[in-house]
């Protein structure tokens, strides 16, 4: 029904901002600049908004809705894992 699809668009848009910093975090962390102390402020910026994003999985997680729970870590796996690893 409608929240189904309303629960993939929002699994979506979270996984492809996952994807994104993950992405960034690798960039900054290449490269002879990456002992540049603006890159280093970055960094850190970028390392916290992870741990924001990942601490709202962390949520969804503790719903205690099992169908939502399965439907979020599938999309965390086929969705982020499989395109950084």
């Amino acid at each position: 029904g409608e929240a189904v699809v309303d629960q993939q668009i929002l699994l979506s848009h979270l996984c492809q901002r996952l994807v994104s910093r993950y992405r960034r975090i690798a960039h900054m962390t290449v490269g002879i600049a990456s002992g540049d102390p603006s890159r280093s402020s970055a960094l850190s910026k970028e390392i916290a908004d992870l741990q924001d994003q990942l601490q709202f999985v962390n949520d969804l997680l503790w719903c205690g809705i099992r169908p939502l729970n399965v439907r979020v870590c599938e999309y965390i796996l086929r969705r982020v894992l499989f395109q950084v690893v």
